[in-house]
């Protein structure tokens, strides 16, 4: 048997039931159970470009009508009618990889990835939502990106012309400002 845990931790009841007379159930058995925060987590770039595909690492726990979306920065809303705006979003299944693609918004500005999980209850599906994980980003002009790619990276010898100055006073002046 698969359950689905509920999203709010805390301790809970595990029962088997079972039809009893009438319209009256049994319990024919029930064991105390402990529901703990999910280990999720969302790894993309700070800054991306605009109207430009991005990818996404991302763990966390599948099934339901769990996903990750792209929204404007401290968004509320998780249901349709709450009218907010998602970008872009990928719901994630057992077959998601672990790095999805999605495409950042044509406008620069400052958003944010939410991990939001899904469960049903009862006849209803994703009656319970829930964000378990905020990721802010940066939406910045393509140019603006295409620029930080030509900058050293780590580890990356550079040459810096003195001029006939004191290198040691060039170093200073550097980390100085």
């Amino acid at each position: 048997l698969i359950a689905q845990a509920p999203i709010e931790t805390g301790p809970y009841e595990l029962r088997y039931i079972v039809p009893g007379s009438g319209e009256s159930y049994d319990i024919v058995s029930a064991r105390p159970i402990t529901v703990i925060p999910a280990e999720v987590s969302i790894a993309v770039a700070p800054r991306l470009a605009a109207g430009r595909a991005f990818d996404v690492s991302w763990t966390g726990p599948v099934g339901g009508d769990n996903w990750i979306d792209l929204t404007d920065l401290n968004e509320p809303g998780l249901f349709g009618y709450d009218g907010y705006t998602t970008y872009d979003y990928e719901y994630l299944t057992a077959d998601t990889a672990s790095t999805l693609t999605l495409n950042a918004p044509d406008i620069p500005g400052n958003y944010e990835l939410r991990f939001v999980a899904s469960v049903s209850v009862g006849q209803f599906p994703g009656a319970e939502r829930a964000v378990l994980l905020r990721r802010p980003i940066t939406v910045v002009n393509a140019d603006d990106v295409d620029a930080d790619l030509t900058a050293p990276q780590p580890q990356q010898r550079i040459v810096i012309p003195t001029d006939g100055k004191d290198v040691d006073a060039l170093v200073n002046d550097l980390f100085e400002n």
